[in-house]
């Protein structure tokens, strides 16, 4: 058989104990307009491990650990006085795939990398529709007004902020127009205005 017994332990808190001394980790996230981040108090000489600290998180970036000084903070860190550590940010880099929007388009463009916040140029078109001309890119097959339409060769950035996402741009198409003019045979002509080519024009002369 097991027997327990109990044991009452008292505890008596000295008065002229003296209190741990303290230091401060303070933290700055490396950004412009970043959130202020919480200090953490420590006790001088105690050990800070990674997992203690949460994480920061930046639109189109990729948290990259903390730095003390120019160079990695190694964990767990020893604590001594009161020290800043500093963010470091890992820009992320996405691809842009172009679609021609259209079965019977010809051409062929590469995909192009991005990096988020770098303004680059997009590829110049490469796609040819026969009856209409190349009107820009869409981040959607079919726009509604209020959809923003990239240009030719226009110069982009962010278009996700997704790390090695991928984002398809259509082209957008618009139906070419020319002059049609018809001869009456009495070496006069008729100019009737200008069409689109999706459109079939019958006329008919007396």
């Amino acid at each position: 058989n097991v027997f327990y017994k109990e044991i009452e332990v008292s505890y008596e808190e000295d008065p002229d104990a003296e209190e741990p001394e303290t230091a401060s980790i303070n933290f700055d996230l490396n950004y412009t307009d970043a959130p202020a981040k919480d200090a953490m108090t420590v006790n001088v000489g105690g050990l800070v491990y990674a997992g203690e600290i949460v994480n920061p998180s930046r639109t189109g970036y990729t948290f990259g650990g903390w730095l003390k000084g120019e160079s990695a903070a190694s964990f767990p860190l020893t604590v001594t006085e009161d020290i800043t550590l500093i963010a470091k940010w890992n820009m992320n880099a996405y691809t842009v795939a172009f679609d021609a929007n259209c079965d019977n388009a010809t051409g062929e463009i590469a995909n192009e990398s991005f990096s988020y916040d770098v303004s680059k140029k997009l590829s110049a078109n490469e796609y040819v529709r026969a009856g209409y001309d190349f009107a820009g890119w869409s981040l959607v097959a079919a726009p509604a007004e209020s959809d923003k339409i990239y240009e030719d060769e226009e110069a982009v950035s962010r278009l996700t902020d997704e790390k090695d996402g991928t984002v398809t741009l259509y082209a957008q198409w618009k139906a070419a127009t020319y002059t049609v003019t018809f001869d009456t045979w009495l070496g006069a002509t008729k100019r009737i205005g200008v069409v689109s080519v999706d459109l079939v024009v019958e006329a008919m002369l007396s």
